[in-house]
């Protein structure tokens, strides 16, 4: 008796379905993508309960004929490969042929075109044909979806709230914004405009819908390249910071991509930057030959194979960190008030913007409303003490231990830090200086801490790390699986003045130290740096060696709510002046605050 038998067409392509239009966004990808492919410059997507009752997509691209429009809804049907050889080669959005007939077998579809020559519509209903026949329409193509899985209730019912699949399709033709700043998006729910760009090629104004005002003044644009791959797009200095990682947006050839290699390597870029737990906003393009990606490798296209990804790694890391390092500067405290900002919004309204958005940023504040609230500055995240110290809180006998610490550290260019004054300490916790035109609030320990870390860091690139052997040698015990990592943990360890060696199968001997682990649990240290390298599936060498010294950096600064002299204060401001990364500490909070006295005259009204 026979079991095996073939599958009819459109049972096939229900299944096909299930992988292509996962929720009512796959489809709009699907379809935008189409009309990308069209060379559309006008893109107008409409959706009503989430996309799941009705849907459509609109474009003024170079549309179909009948006949083409009717193969557009047969299995594997496309425009965009010819032979096996361009399969390798993959320069268009779609190209397997399956959306149009997979979203026709579970929903009513009508595709409306128009190729300049003739236009036609097409009337599909869950997979069967209802009419073909000739109507009047613009150039171009509009596919309307009504219906979506109300044949299939199982696949109805596992959509989540309406909020949740609007919010989807949202964040989907955001995505193709950023993508895509030459091309007019225009995104309706329930004919209520949602998104609506002006193709203007101008990523800043796209960063401005999708953010607002104080993220698109912090928006830089870059471009950084390599013999193999160019890097552009835009990112946001990390005082503006997210909660997840989703608005690290990848493009790969303009396709938009789910990656979380790519991701890391922006959110190493920023590391030491920003606190844990927070992310970045990235706008990152990725260019590179056809031949060097696979975009074959996910039904819905949103994963690809990329060679020579350690080389775009290199690229990405060192491209953003250098941009983010050019533009870092001391955190400016700024208010706007209720009335500048809605005289702001009406101005940077790009139906009536005649200026770019450049100078629209830049635009020099307005005067405030007189019913503002009094001006507070912004809290800075309060640190307690690290390791406890039974000293009292007389400066005198910090002058001394701090002078010997700290000192020789290289000068850098001259700038704004160069001019601090102190003129006195607030609770025992920052450091008030002043410069000719600002007030900068200082964190004690943060600064300390960033050149105690630079100072560390030079000894070990110079290789001038003092150490010293213990007087009894400490053995540190452990696990048989771990044995993996530990000829790694003796070779990143020794370069840091370390002295160890292999002493059984489970465990290690300690001789030597450097003379700035003097004093910590060197047990707890080794088990510590044995996990990191654990859990780090793809180790790296400087990030683990980065940890170490921010660190001890940090253990061996002058502590929070510690009283300070004038001496001893201006000497921790002149030497973070004269540090090359001066604004943060090496776990990412920012060092000061900046009050221009422009804004504080602004704040009293004077």
């Amino acid at each position: 008796m026979q079991t095996i038998v073939k599958l009819d067409k459109h049972l096939m392509n229900m299944i096909a379905a299930g992988e292509v239009v996962e929720r009512p966004a796959g489809i709009v990808k699907e379809l935008v993508e189409n009309a990308l492919d069209a060379k559309a410059d006008v893109i107008e997507v409409v959706f009503k309960n989430g996309g799941i009752d009705y849907l459509s997509v609109s474009d003024n691209g170079f549309g179909m004929s009948r006949i083409d429009a009717r193969l557009a809804f047969e299995h594997h049907a496309t425009s965009k490969l010819k032979q096996e050889s361009d399969l390798w080669a993959i320069g268009t959005m779609g190209f397997r042929g399956e959306a149009l007939p997979s979203i026709a077998s579970v929903a009513k579809v009508e595709l409306i075109t128009n190729n300049k020559q003739e236009s036609s519509s097409i009337k599909i209903h869950y997979g069967e044909l209802m009419s073909d026949q000739s109507v009047a329409s613009n150039v171009g193509t509009k596919v309307i979806v009504e219906g979506l899985f109300h044949k299939t209730p199982a696949r109805l019912k596992a959509f989540k709230s309406v909020n949740y699949e609007r919010a989807i399709i949202v964040s989907t033709m955001e995505k193709f914004a950023l993508a895509y700043p030459n091309i007019s998006f225009i995104v309706k729910d329930d004919d209520k405009i949602i998104l609506h760009t002006s193709g203007q090629d101008d990523l800043k104004e796209i960063m401005y819908h999708l953010y607002g005002r104080n993220v698109a003044a912090k928006t830089i644009l870059f471009e950084e390249q390599n013999s193999d791959f160019k890097i552009s797009g835009a990112l946001v200095l990390p005082d503006e910071t997210r909660a997840n990682r989703s608005h690290i947006q990848v493009f790969v050839n303009q396709r938009m991509i789910r990656s979380s290699k790519l991701s890391n390597d922006v959110i190493e870029a920023y590391r030491h930057l920003m606190f844990k737990e927070r992310y970045p906003i990235v706008v990152l393009k990725i260019e590179l030959d056809t031949q060097l990606v696979d975009v074959n490798v996910h039904p819905s296209k949103w994963e690809v194979r990329i060679a020579k990804e350690k080389n775009l790694s290199e690229l990405i890391q060192a491209g953003l960190r250098n941009v983010l390092m050019k533009h870092l500067e001391a955190k400016n405290i700024q208010k706007t008030s209720s009335v500048e900002a809605v005289l702001l919004q009406h101005k940077m309204d790009f139906y009536s913007r005649s200026e770019p958005i450049e100078q629209v940023i830049e635009t020099e504040h307005r005067t405030a409303d007189i019913h503002q609230s009094v001006f507070t500055p912004t809290s800075v995240l309060p640190v307690q003490p690290l390791i406890s110290d039974d000293k009292d809180d007389d400066a005198a006998f910090v002058s001394d231990t701090y002078q010997s610490r700290v000192q020789d550290v290289d000068p850098v260019q001259t700038r704004e830090l160069d001019q601090l004054q102190v003129i006195g300490q607030l609770h025992g916790k920052y450091i008030l200086a002043e410069t000719p035109d600002a007030l900068y609030v200082i964190d004690q320990h943060a600064a300390e801490e960033r050149t105690n870390f630079e100072k560390i860091r030079k000894q070990l690139d110079e290789n001038i790390v003092e150490s010293t052997p213990l007087l009894m040698p400490v053995m540190v015990d452990f696990k048989v699986g771990d044995q993996h990592v530990v000829d790694t943990l003796i070779s990143v360890l020794e370069p840091m003045g370390f002295s160890i060696e292999l002493f059984s199968e489970q465990s290690l001997v300690v001789r030597e130290i450097p003379l700035w682990m003097i004093n910590d649990d060197l047990e707890a240290f080794m088990i510590d740096v044995i996990e990191l390298l654990k859990s780090d599936k793809q180790v790296n060498l400087q990030t683990l060696r980065y940890d170490v010294i921010a660190n001890k950096a940090c253990k061996a600064s002058i502590k929070f709510n510690q009283k300070l002299s004038l001496d001893v204060m201006q000497q921790v401001v002149t030497n973070l002046s004269k540090t090359k990364e001066p604004y943060h500490c090496p776990h990412g909070r920012p060092t000061l605050i900046k009050l221009s006295e422009a804004q504080l005259i602004k704040e009293f009204m004077r």
